[in-house]
């Protein structure tokens, strides 16, 4: 697998080992290939809401009847503030995505093999090396059998962004048809949207200035909890309120680009809108909240079995501590205050069932109200649309 152009060289690749080669996403596939316009040369009904709209008045169905709607390009002011694309025609791409624990890797990996599509991991965790038990990485039988992309790109003290993310992606992309499986959905809507272009988004939290620029708000954040989330809100309420108060590092990451811009990101975004570069069709699985609590918790004890203490504690003698972003995901935090002699063992478990659960809710919502494109809802890996799918891909082949 490739690495992110952060992710060059650096002593610490040697202490959790190196990396395999970057395979490319496979031929192109003429049935499967992305492309967004019929045989014809004319866009399908999906590129022309409009003929979508008359064709359903015609067979004498509601929009919102007959099974999912279909929603083309979004234009700027609707959910998401996505602007109109142009004429273009779009690759195209299926996602399945969902909250932790439902199922989705499972049914993700069927699916791939039988569209012969290698999958693309969308997950914020499993970039990073040495992070396995807790981030539930496919085990190395199971990567035998269907290619999986996009794991193991950075070491844990390196830097990785959701726009390192689309840039690794996008490299997949453009050789071929490939399937997004992940429950990360920012990292997925970078993907699918050409972003608005802010000062200072490019600068890495490394750079000294962002750094003590965040080390002074984790600083007040600690003795005030919230202290970030409502200075963002003082300053671009419209942004905060798209950010939940417990996610400091967006709450940090949205106040610094506020100072670098200068004024309200949501202004930028209102006279720069991010455009739709991707066709996207999302499916999401969702058993429901209290099967998916129940498989957070039977998950939890399974990678506690499966070593995951033991796991922090060798990133910890490696050097890995609470200042690395990614130590301070969900779980690695938890058992991170276990080894410092923070908290017991059974405490940290615990809080990770919680906190796990919470995050669940959270994904639901942004899932639900933050990804451009068509989405399936599904309650089980049974009632997977095969058929609307494999129309879907068909009709981007030029």
């Amino acid at each position: 697998m490739g690495r992110s152009r952060g992710a060059q060289g650096g002593g610490s690749a040697r202490r959790l080992g190196a990396l395999g080669r970057r395979r490319p996403c496979g031929p192109r596939r003429g049935v499967l290939r992305g492309g967004g316009i019929d045989r014809s040369g004319r866009g399908g009904r999906e590129d022309h809401p409009g003929l979508a709209r008359r064709s359903r008045r015609r067979r004498g169905r509601s929009p919102r009847s007959g099974g999912p709607r279909i929603r083309g390009p979004r234009s700027t002011g609707s959910k998401g503030g996505i602007a109109v694309t142009d004429a273009r025609p779009l690759v195209r791409a299926v996602a399945i995505c969902g909250p932790t624990a439902s199922g989705k890797a499972r049914l993700g990996r069927m699916v791939a093999e039988r569209l012969g599509q290698p999958i693309l991991v969308c997950d914020s965790v499993k970039v990073y090396r040495g992070l396995d038990i807790g981030s539930a990485k496919p085990s190395a039988e199971v990567r035998a059998r269907v290619r999986h992309e996009l794991l193991d790109l950075v070491d844990p003290d390196q830097d990785f962004s959701a726009g390192d993310y689309a840039r690794e992606a996008w490299r997949h992309l453009e050789r071929g048809a490939c399937l997004f499986v992940g429950g990360t959905g920012f990292y997925l809507r970078q993907v699918a949207l050409a972003p608005t272009t802010i000062p200072g988004a490019d600068v890495p939290p490394s750079d000294p200035r962002r750094a003590a620029f965040e080390q002074t708000w984790r600083e007040r954040e600690a003795a005030e909890p919230g202290a970030a989330h409502r200075a963002l809100a003082a300053l671009d309420p419209e942004t905060a309120a798209s950010i939940d108060p417990r996610n400091v590092v967006r709450v940090l990451r949205a106040l610094w680009l506020v100072r670098a811009a200068g004024e309200p990101i949501s202004a930028l975004r209102r006279r720069d809108p991010p455009r739709e570069r991707l066709r996207l069709l999302t499916v999401v699985l969702d058993p429901g909240v209290e099967a998916v609590d129940r498989a957070i918790e039977a998950r939890v004890h399974r990678m506690r079995a499966a070593g995951f203490l033991e796991e922090v504690e060798k990133l910890h003698g490696a050097g890995y501590h609470r200042q690395h972003k990614a130590m301070n995901s969900l779980g690695y935090r938890q058992l991170l205050d276990v080894v410092e002699g923070r908290r017991s063992v059974d405490d940290a478990f615990a809080d990770v069932v919680v906190r796990t659960r919470q995050y669940a809710r959270r994904q639901r919502a942004y899932l639900r109200t933050q990804l451009p494109g068509e989405q399936i809802h599904i309650a089980s890996p049974q009632a997977f649309p095969w058929r609307r799918v494999e129309a879907f891909l068909r009709r981007g082949v030029p």
